[in-house]
């Protein structure tokens, strides 16, 4: 287990090295600490109460039950089209905490403007804008990462 530094070291290399937003969370899903800088789109998701409760806490509690029955990482496309990586932090066989990365589109496949204006109450136009300025990534290199912190937290 890592000291809070070594924590906010860990999260702020592999933030900056990829651009996501990567969280340290408990087993329950609390929030320990989070580094990076939150695209467009996920910024305005989480500076909104009702939204991030009703496209970050579903999400999360999929993913976080998907974790818990495969003690693998996970990846997901949230209610707003973003990617979603949940890596288990496993102390035997037991799924301790998590860490989580988030914040850009899969790059074959945009977010819908028109859902997103309607789930986080906005209109369409400003929806596009925040999607034109959220960036896109393969998937491929999401999971990647997923296996990299999964090896280095787990052995």
């Amino acid at each position: 287990i890592k000291s809070e530094s070594e924590w906010d070291e860990y999260l702020g290399t592999i933030a900056s090295e990829t651009g996501l937003t990567l969280s340290l969370t408990e087993d329950d899903g609390s929030i320990l600490r989070t580094e990076g800088h939150r695209p467009s789109l996920g910024a305005h998701i989480r500076e909104t109460k009702e939204t991030l409760t009703f496209v970050c806490s579903q999400t999360a509690r999929a993913v976080r039950a998907q974790v818990r029955a495969t003690k693998n990482p996970v990846l997901e496309q949230c209610d707003a089209g973003l990617l979603y990586l949940a890596v288990p932090i496993l102390r035997g066989e037991k799924v301790v905490g998590l860490v989580t990365a988030c914040g850009k589109a899969p790059d074959d496949e945009a977010p819908e403007a028109f859902l997103i204006a309607k789930q986080l109450k906005i209109s369409e136009e400003r929806a596009e804008e925040l999607i034109a300025r959220t960036p896109a990534v393969d998937e491929d290199i999401v999971e990647t990462l997923g296996q990299r912190i999964f090896t280095e937290l787990n052995g």
